[in-house]
């Protein structure tokens, strides 16, 4: 009886033991899981505010450098009411277009202001002017006292948002005036939930909202915390919602939100796990006015939920299983071979190819492996891993590296490595490993398959199927890349656009076959030609593109002209000789792709004119 007891103390011992366990693991592992779903809440949010910001400082400066808008606000601060209201006549008349296309891309408010505060022309109100702003914004206030930018997410007689007053300054730099370019909160919450497909909202300070004011009343309080208004749409339902009897969570909100940093939490509805976050909003003056509830799935940590749950039951009936055995006196021998014979049933029965090395000499191997890999190769395993390039092998070893080195200074996704087994097939498989004693267990995934399915598939993606060359779709790409190094390094970039002269003759004459072989030979003449650090496309028809990394315009005109050259020299069998304009332009620190590519086209227009298979350039 006493055995019994103290077997019994033992297990529970060991139960609780595990249970501890597992609950120290899982709150580390939905701990970290929480950070990176804030994190990536956070990087949307930052990516929407840096869009706006980018959007609302093109518009002040397409604003500011349109014809006649500064001498229009020079002469509206000292006019009289009749003089005002035709300069804000002509005022509405230059800007009333580029309004609508702003508004259709997110701004609500276009308003411009006079140097003494005075509302000159609102495109959101235009039958409101007049009053002074000062009396009412503060960051109006702010932005004419200190003639400088403010940002911040401001409540207005309209709206709630992210506003951005821009001063501005006549030719002779006198203080003239201030635009504001404001984007609504009902905006960005749209914005992020149509985007990221994150059911986000904001909260509002109860302050903040008149529900008297019909502009308002739909705002309801928030389901977060009594202290908060909210806008919510069609998108959320009852998943993205804590039911009344949440107290617990919503103390923990009330206690959190009022630290004003960022935070989340999740909790479980209708059997899923959701995790709500919380995104401070702050005012001009950093300080936090408002928050935006994004409510997401909890996918991770509900999985973890559950599989820790079943890992407790399993716990409990390997306990079991070990009282049973210990009750009769079965030998520590037996259990060992057991759990052993059920270990290496385990590891026959896996696709992977499972075995215990130190990159030696194998000292266990699954089935898995004594059916692909020669036993010869137990004795020096490096020895399979063959040496190719984007695969792992001991080629690849540094002076005194060994191979547990390599694996974990090689990102995750790159450790691959290609094994020919005993009928010479070479096959993928990702490698991981996990220590064991002195040893390694290394298991190998088979993702031939998967790899081929990758490449075949970004191909199609980037490959134009008649010519093999890249297409548009990657030629943005590698632009947005080239563009990005830029900013780091200041090297030049040139590009050039690429016409097939009398190219529509070709196909009228020969047929499309003939033009398709046409595009084709000169496709394959540029790639030639042309380094391993530029990019060449395929943009569409036959027309072509260069991206010349780290080349001025001097060196990538005279790199096509080469090409041009080389081109002309590559007669084709049938339709003869070929010929083709360049239009070569540089980038400039202001420029889009959109901007450069004009420049590119006029110029190849230049030289379609001035006679055709020249080169010409717009600097």
């Amino acid at each position: 009886m006493k055995k019994q007891i103290a077997l019994l103390v033992f297990f529970l011992t060991i139960f609780f033991m595990f249970y501890f366990l597992t609950k120290k693991y899982s709150e580390k592992i939905i701990n970290l899981a929480l950070k990176e779903d804030l994190s990536l809440i956070t990087s949307h949010h930052k990516n929407i505010f840096f869009s706006y910001k980018g959007t609302s400082n093109a518009i002040s400066n397409y604003t500011i450098k349109l014809s006649g808008i500064i001498n229009i606000l020079s002469k509206a601060n000292n006019a009289n009411k009749e003089e005002k209201d035709k300069l804000r006549d002509t005022f509405s008349k230059t800007l009333q277009e580029y309004y609508s296309i702003i508004h259709k891309k997110g701004v609500f408010q276009y308003q411009f202001v006079l140097a003494n505060g005075e509302s000159f022309y609102k495109f959101h109100n235009p039958t409101s002017f007049g009053e002074n702003v000062l009396d009412v914004r503060e960051d109006f206030k702010h932005s004419i006292k200190n003639k400088s930018i403010v940002r911040g997410f401001t409540k207005g007689a309209f709206s709630l948002g992210f506003r951005n007053i821009f001063p501005i300054f006549d030719t002779n730099n006198a203080y003239i005036g201030a635009m504001e370019v404001s984007f609504s909160s009902e905006k960005f919450q749209k914005h992020l939930n149509n985007i990221s497909d994150i059911h986000s909202h904001f909260l509002i300070p109860n302050a903040l909202i008149n529900k008297n004011d019909y502009k308002y009343n739909e705002y309801k309080t928030s389901y977060e915390h009594q202290d908060y208004q909210s806008l919510l749409s069609k998108k959320h339902n009852k998943k993205h919602f804590f039911e009344s009897n949440y107290i617990k969570i919503k103390e923990i909100i009330d206690i959190k939100i009022k630290g004003n940093k960022s935070f989340n939490m999740y909790y479980s509805v209708d059997g899923s796990i959701r995790v709500i976050s919380f995104i401070p909003i702050r005012d001009m003056n950093n300080k936090v006015v408002a928050w935006v509830s994004s409510n997401r799935s909890g996918f991770i940590i509900g999985t973890l939920v559950k599989n820790v749950f079943i890992v407790r039951i399993l716990i409990i009936f390997i306990l079991l299983l070990l009282l049973y055995f210990l009750i009769r006196q079965m030998s520590i021998k037996t259990k060992l071979e057991k759990q052993q014979k059920i270990l290496s049933n385990i590891l026959n029965t896996t696709k992977s190819i499972m075995f215990i090395t130190d990159f030696k000499n194998v000292s266990f191997s699954n089935r898995k492996f004594d059916d692909l890999i020669d036993k010869a190769h137990k004795k020096n395993i490096l020895s399979v891993f063959q040496k190719i390039d984007g695969f792992l092998h001991q080629g690849l070893l540094k002076q005194n590296e060994d191979f547990v080195s390599l694996i974990n200074r090689t990102p995750k996704k790159s450790c691959l490595v290609s094994i020919a087994g005993k009928d010479n097939n070479a096959q993928s498989y990702s490698i991981s490993i996990s220590k064991v004693e002195d040893e390694y267990l290394v298991t190998l995934s088979n993702i031939t398959e998967l790899k081929e399915h990758l490449e075949d598939t970004e191909e199609k993606a980037y490959i134009d199927n008649l010519t093999k060359v890249f297409n548009r779709n990657k030629f943005n790409e590698v632009f947005e890349e080239a563009i990005n190094q830029r900013r780091l390094t200041d090297s030049p970039l040139s590009l050039a656009m690429i016409d097939i002269d009398k190219f529509k003759s070709f196909n009228d004459t020969y047929g499309h076959l003939i033009g398709d072989e046409v595009l084709i030979n000169m496709a394959q003449t540029v790639q030639r030609n042309i380094r391993g650090t530029d990019c060449f496309a395929r943009w569409g028809g036959e027309e072509f593109i260069i991206l010349f990394q780290h080349t001025n315009i001097q060196n990538a005109t005279i790199i096509s002209n080469k090409i041009r050259e080389k081109i002309q020299k590559d007669n084709h069998k049938i339709a003869g000789q070929i010929t083709a304009s360049f239009g070569v332009a540089q980038y400039k620190a202001e420029d889009t792709l959109e901007s450069i590519l004009k420049r590119c086209d006029d110029a190849l227009y230049q030289a379609k004119d001035n006679g055709r298979n020249r080169v010409e350039v717009i600097d």
